[in-house]
């Protein structure tokens, strides 16, 4: 059986699209997913039409660092029942383990794990089973869990470390200005670390 994805989520690429004047409907018909499943909370995904899609987004969107303003676009919704269960989360640290323990949910494709260190709680994020292999891919996933901190916490979030498995773009200054903090490229893994979890 293949690996899938939760539908509503790919509405975020869609959103992203439309912000930057492309039109998404004809690059998700060409991905053969049916833009009405981006409407339906039942709806599932191929994953290898999930990575389809981005592939030809990529192809067509000049930002190399476009998973950063995508962040912005995110909503509780677009991760079903797992991204209301973490805006209900009293803590950061709640929130996350909740996330480790339902992202099949959303897709099956990537795995979190969460770990306690002297820096603070350190959350790492496994691509390993992912065909997806974009290294916009890592910025994304990363963006994502730093906004949906700050949606819960408040702005003023910084993580204590940030790490992208990933060659460094020539965007690089985008990427440290959305996080607040030195980001180390090429790292072995992505994650990030919060002191205030």
């Amino acid at each position: 059986m293949s690996l899938t994805h939760f539908a509503p989520a790919t509405s975020l690429l869609w959103k992203y699209l439309e912000s930057v004047d492309i039109n998404p409907e004809p690059l998700y018909k060409k991905a053969d997913i049916n833009p009405e499943l981006l409407l339906n909370p039942n709806a599932r995904i191929s994953i290898s039409r999930v990575d389809a899609l981005w592939e030809q987004a990529a192809g067509v969107i000049e930002d190399p660092c476009l998973a950063i303003d995508m962040a912005e676009f995110w909503h509780p919704s677009m991760m079903g029942a797992l991204g209301y269960a973490w805006l209900a989360s009293s803590t950061l640290r709640r929130a996350f383990k909740r996330s480790v323990r339902y992202i099949h949910v959303v897709t099956e494709d990537l795995n979190l794990t969460v770990a306690d260190t002297p820096a603070g709680l350190k959350i790492s994020v496994d691509l390993e089973d992912s065909i997806f292999t974009l290294p916009q891919h890592h910025d994304l996933v990363l963006s994502i869990l730093m906004h949906m901190c700050r949606f819960n916490y408040g702005e003023e979030l910084i993580a204590t470390k940030v790490c992208l498995a990933r060659p460094e773009p020539e965007c690089s200054k985008k990427i440290t200005d959305y996080f607040r903090t030195e980001v180390q490229f090429d790292a072995e893994q992505t994650c990030l670390i919060i002191a205030r979890a």
